[in-house]
């Protein structure tokens, strides 16, 4: 079948980030033997009129529409971001016939919703190499494809959703194919934050982890899923070879579990493939030999996802680390000569003033190269921090979450910008 991919994302939140998942979906319906185009809004002024002329173009049979973010998770006048998802959607329809299906990270947030405001037949929670191959078997053979795993339809009857089924041996998928989103363009350019843009690898899938916010279980599962350090290496290597010098991990915690990190360090240091490459940690996984290793294998950041720097807040967030593993991760980082980027999360359960000020001296004390801050907590759907809010009554019963809803504790409300505000301006590597 005739497939055209359409990503959505215009958003440089930080950098311009590759639509890595769509690169997996091409090289998965490319194994089926399908005919698959790519339009990558990132980068066109006039989107509505190069998509209309890439439709009439190809001519697809179906489209798949890649959507990545809801909103941009900012407290104070968020930007909403799925409408333009959704005039994307629209072009479609009145420029084709072909059947759209939407998939990618907020899609999976919020399934039935999404389906409804996007206006699209088919969507896919979760993963789809496999489940969107499926749904084109189905639909050339003018079968009925209800049922495929993490698959959302409509019928007269509402909105239903397959449960999901996870990938267990990565290494079964094909390597991701990046050439028709054109790499180039994203690597070379820059988002809101003053870093350079990288290449991304994914190393594995899952996190069993437990923060209160945080959807990465629920769209990629609750358990690591690991990719054999061989085959993540070759990919790496792969990308050196086209020319690429900066790789990011983008997994949600790199050196968790910490065997696979360090066999992937090793195999780096094994194969001498000379690039410099970043990852997220978790102070909890941090040890000094680990991160010796990495630097030896090419590690020049690190962001370390803290959030906090007081234990009552950390517990209160579900991180599953202690203020003084996290100083202690800075040590080591800061030893070692890595650049680490650290993360404030203000305002969740049981913050007050005492708290904030806890946290934002003890950022204080540090030299990461870059503090993001962040005020209030978006509210997803699935999350702990939804039934949370529920309780204590910041959500009315049944709330509609899609438009972004937010966190942000009681006895902070009226002063914490004002508290937070002068500090990020007196400090050129703090940022909101």
């Amino acid at each position: 079948m005739r497939v055209l991919l359409v990503s959505t994302n215009r958003a440089d939140l930080m950098v311009r980030p590759f639509p890595l998942g769509a690169a997996y979906i091409v090289a998965s319906l490319q194994a089926q033997g399908h005919e698959v185009d790519v339009w990558d809004a990132m980068f066109e002024g006039d989107w509505a009129a190069s998509l209309r002329q890439r439709l009439r173009d190809f001519r697809p049979a179906v489209i798949g529409l890649s959507v990545r973010n809801v909103d941009d998770q900012e407290i104070r006048g968020a930007r909403f971001l799925l409408g333009e998802a959704r005039e994307m959607a629209a072009a479609c329809r009145q420029e084709s016939e072909a059947v759209l299906v939407a998939g990618g990270a907020a899609f999976s947030m919020f399934p039935a919703e999404a389906l409804s405001y996007l206006g699209v037949d088919y969507g896919i929670v979760g993963e789809g190499e496999r489940a969107f191959p499926q749904l084109l078997a189905a639909l050339e053979a003018g079968e009925d494809p209800a049922g495929i795993p993490g698959l959302v339809w409509r019928s007269d009857d509402g909105v239903h959703e397959a449960p999901q089924e996870f990938v267990q041996d990565l290494d079964e998928l094909p390597v991701p194919d990046r050439r028709l989103l054109e790499p180039a363009r994203y690597y070379e350019s820059r988002g809101t934050a003053p870093i350079p843009n990288v290449a991304t690898v994914q190393a594995k899938r899952g996190c069993p982890r437990s923060c209160i916010y945080c959807v990465t279980r629920v769209i990629e599962g609750p358990t690591h899923r690991l990719r054999s350090p061989e085959r993540v290496v070759d990919e790496v290597e792969a990308l050196a070879a086209m020319g690429e010098r900066r790789i990011q991990f983008v997994d949600s915690l790199f050196t968790n579990p910490p065997e696979h990190a360090e066999a992937i360090c090793k195999e780096l240091i094994r194969r001498r493939v000379e690039v410099g490459w970043s990852c997220t940690i978790n102070p909890a996984f941090a040890p000094p030999d680990l991160l010796r290793l990495m630097k030896q294998a090419g590690c020049q950041l690190a962001m370390v996802g803290n959030e906090a720097g007081c234990d009552r807040q950390l517990d209160a967030l579900r991180k599953g680390f202690s203020k003084a593993e996290t100083a202690r991760c800075f040590s080591l980082l800061e030893s070692e000569g890595i650049r680490y980027n650290a993360f404030l999360l203000l305002g969740g359960p049981g913050e007050d003033r005492a708290s904030v000020d806890e946290s934002v001296e003890f950022m204080q004390q540090w030299s990461p190269s870059l503090v993001s801050v962040t005020i209030g907590i978006r509210i997803y759907p699935r999350c702990e921090l939804a039934q949370i809010a529920a309780a204590e009554g910041v959500l009315e019963p049944g709330a509609d979450l899609l438009p972004p809803r937010f966190y942000l504790a009681e006895p902070v409300r009226e002063w914490i910008f004002g508290r937070v505000d002068p500090v990020v301006a007196a400090n050129d590597s703090w940022m909101y």
